[in-house]
């Protein structure tokens, strides 16, 4: 019965890392194509989003226009994971490079626990200096 529980548990274990691998690939993915609608499917419904100097707080869909608008100016060529994990207060992030057409930009993600899935929150693109 022991190893019956402890067969579960990793398994359990395995499943849900792996949904959150999949979680960063493919945020880095559509980070890296310039793919805003794929992004926005990990969108909270309501998010913050700063572009540079520009920040506002967005409806999903408005968001994902502000990132498409983005991209169109400043065309996506890769996109690395600097940092990623969980808070002290327990917020999962992502902290990553974009290279564009225009230079590199530093990108914070920032995600929000509703109903067991984690939604970006918080999304800016920041100028490297």
């Amino acid at each position: 019965m022991k190893k019956l529980v402890i067969i579960i548990a990793s398994i359990l274990f395995t499943t849900s890392f792996s949904f959150s691998q999949k979680m960063v690939d493919d945020i880095s993915n559509a980070l890296k194509t310039g793919n805003a609608p794929a992004l926005s499917a990990y969108f909270h419904a309501t998010l913050d989003v700063t572009v540079i100097q520009k920040q506002g707080t967005y409806s999903k869909s408005q968001a994902e226009q502000v990132v498409q608008n983005f991209f169109t100016a400043n065309k996506p060529s890769a996109f690395a994971i600097n940092h990623n994990g969980t808070s002290g207060e327990g917020s999962k992030y992502i902290i990553g490079t974009l290279t564009t057409s225009t230079g590199e930009y530093r990108v914070y993600i920032y995600f929000k626990n509703l109903n067991g899935s984690e939604l970006i929150q918080t999304l800016r693109f920041e100028t490297e200096e």
